[in-house]
């Protein structure tokens, strides 16, 4: 359980139908990625690509690509590509990652990573860090949050979309696969039983939606379809989600 707010109304977070009957009274809980919601919740479906982790590395390795595992190979051979997990970062890293991320989002017309998100699952203990580094800088950021058994891809950012340089960007496309592949096998190292991409496309008709799509791809997997949803647990609770809903309009 990630607590997102500790005073009344207090709302959590709960990935992957996790048991809240028991602990502290919650006015509204975010369901994320849930196969079975609590009976009379629909939510809104959500796809995503999962990796098997427990099969060997040998298999593993077997079902990439074979452009990807050549980039991956290449990534630490030639390119010099270090990676490296932060299972518990800082304060200091978790505010180095989304400033890294925000910059990354306001280059695409993205939003900024939610930080106080970010700092509760930190706190809850969570969340994971990862990035690669290549000529003395740190050219991709990857941020997980880490729940019963089940890596999730929250964030992607990389260095290329300030670069003009297509070598460059070539190298950070490298680590970018490289930095996947060394997560998968350090998660799998740490007992993680899936390695969940984040999302997946469902569509037909956005091109570079397709793309990315085909990017997870290249790693195996297969597309799981789960359910998101919020629920107001009390009054109060039911009063907060009003007010954050008139808020945002």
């Amino acid at each position: 359980m990630i607590l997102m707010r500790e005073s009344r109304p207090r709302v959590a977070e709960l990935w992957f139908d996790h048991d809240f009957s028991v602990g502290p009274v919650l006015d509204v809980v975010h369901l994320r990625q849930w196969a079975e919601l609590p009976s009379g919740d629909e939510g809104e479906q959500f796809h995503t690509l999962v990796v098997d982790l427990l099969p060997e590395v040998e298999r593993l390795q077997a079902g990439l690509d074979s452009g990807t595992a050549y980039e991956i190979r290449r990534s630490s051979s030639k390119d010099g590509c270090r990676f490296e997990a932060l299972f518990a970062p800082t304060d200091a890293e978790v505010q180095a990652f989304i400033e890294f991320y925000d910059a990354f989002a306001l280059s695409k017309g993205l939003k900024p990573v939610p930080a106080a998100q970010m700092v509760a699952r930190s706190r809850a203990g969570v969340l994971v860090l990862t990035r690669a580094i290549a000529a003395e800088m740190v050219q991709v950021w990857h941020a997980y949050v880490l729940e019963h058994g089940r890596a999730r891809l929250l964030y992607s950012a990389s260095q290329f979309r300030d670069s003009t340089d297509k070598s460059h960007r070539a190298l950070v496309g490298r680590a970018n696969r490289g930095l996947h592949w060394f997560d998968m096998l350090e998660f799998k190292a740490k007992g993680c039983r899936e390695y969940d991409f984040g999302g997946w496309y469902a569509g037909q008709d956005d091109e570079q939606l397709l793309s990315i799509n085909r990017f997870k791809q290249a790693f195996g997997g297969a597309v799981r379809v789960e359910r998101n949803v919020t629920v107001a647990r009390t009054l109060l609770g039911r009063f907060y989600l009003a007010y954050m809903r008139w808020r945002a309009r």
